[in-house]
């Protein structure tokens, strides 16, 4: 669960890995674990873009020295941005206006609000602010590290920055593209692995529902809207995973897969209903369908009841459908943690093969 300070950030102590420099500097020093970055960037702490900018130039640039993993970069970038630790915490956040008094977790959100939507266009703003500020953050730090720490070490960290602020422009530029967009931003760098390394893929998008349940609706009283994940995997094939409300709290999930996953899909579904029962959720309705190919995201229909990008097809820009109305938070954060489960599994998977096949070799 998710325990809610001021201002809707969780509340977390300074990591350990940062320690007071003695009185003649008052300056925060990192103190990285050797071969590694993973002592700096611990999730949770919501302040270490402040600090990493602040402390000393030299610290800065012996991190920056080394290779960031893609787990650390995400936890880099989510922290640039001054993001709450959990996606949670994002989404209750932006589910309230501000000043308003919100519960201090899902549990209670939806005891409380069972209605209350997160809108796309709320989130997308909220992205695209935070990303403009940690660019104005990034050229800082570039400015404080340059010419500091060992000559030989500068190249690599003057290539490591550039990569953080390529990454930075990138995520502002799908932010923007469309709520949709923000809104699978958002999980990207909750996963946390950024970028996913291919063949893994992740997108998002809304489809009409075909039950009568009390789904995402849009502006026009249309009907009901389900949010659907294209998940692509090293070992596990694809999927096509479709998350709709049956009812205020009762998720329904229609699982398109590949043959090869089929074995793994009753641990995916145990380890989603044990986090949801966590929050007090009711264990999540599954339908499984085996597909040799699933369904690409520019095959889903368009809707009537849906906003669309102001852009003609002529562009040859993609239109965006969503639920002008909000979508669920419920349906959200279960989404994306059943996308974090799989992306787990290949990539335990995928390791053991590689182990594998190299004790063969």
């Amino acid at each position: 669960m998710v325990n809610l300070g001021p201002g809707g950030f969780s509340q977390n102590p300074m990591p350990q890995n940062f320690r007071q420099q003695p009185a003649s500097t008052g300056v925060p020093m990192a103190q990285p674990t050797v071969g590694s970055n993973s002592a700096l960037l611990q999730p949770g702490s919501t302040q270490l873009p402040t600090q990493m900018i602040q402390a000393a130039p030299l610290a800065m640039a012996n991190l920056l020295a080394t290779t960031l993993t893609p787990q650390e970069t995400a936890m880099f970038l989510k922290n640039l941005l001054r993001l709450p630790p959990d996606i949670q915490a994002v989404l209750m956040l932006l589910a309230f206006p501000p000043g308003q008094e919100r519960p201090e977790n899902l549990q209670r959100l939806l005891a409380q609000f069972p209605d209350t939507p997160l809108k796309l266009e709320t989130l997308q703003a909220f992205l695209s602010n935070q990303t403009q500020e940690g660019m104005q953050k990034l050229f800082k730090l570039l400015q404080s590290t340059m010419g500091q720490g060992d000559p030989s070490a500068q190249k690599s960290t003057q290539k490591s920055m550039e990569e953080l602020v390529r990454l930075t422009s990138q995520l502002g530029g799908k932010i923007n593209m469309s709520p949709p967009e923000a809104l699978n931003t958002l999980m990207l760098l909750y996963l946390p692995w950024l970028p996913l390394v291919p063949p893994q893929r992740l997108e998002t998008a809304f489809q009409p529902s075909e039950g009568e349940g009390e789904g995402d609706s849009g502006d026009s009283g249309g009907g009901a809207f389900n949010l659907v994940l294209f998940i692509d995997t090293n070992v596990l094939g694809t999927f096509k995973v479709s998350v709709g409300l049956e009812n205020t709290t009762q998720l329904s999930f229609h699982v398109t897969h590949a043959p090869v996953a089929a074995r793994h899909l009753p641990s995916l579904e145990s380890s989603l209903t044990a986090h949801l029962a966590e929050d007090g959720i009711p264990s999540p309705v599954f339908a499984y369908e085996s597909q040799a190919a699933t369904p690409h995201k520019a095959s889903l229909p368009t809707a009537a009841s849906t906003a669309e990008e102001a852009e003609s097809p002529a562009d040859g820009k993609k239109i965006a459908v969503y639920p002008t109305s909000g979508v669920s938070v419920l349906s959200v954060a279960a989404s994306y943690q059943y996308a974090r489960l799989i992306f787990e599994t290949d990539d335990r998977l995928h390791l053991q093969g590689a182990r594998k096949k190299k004790l063969e070799s």
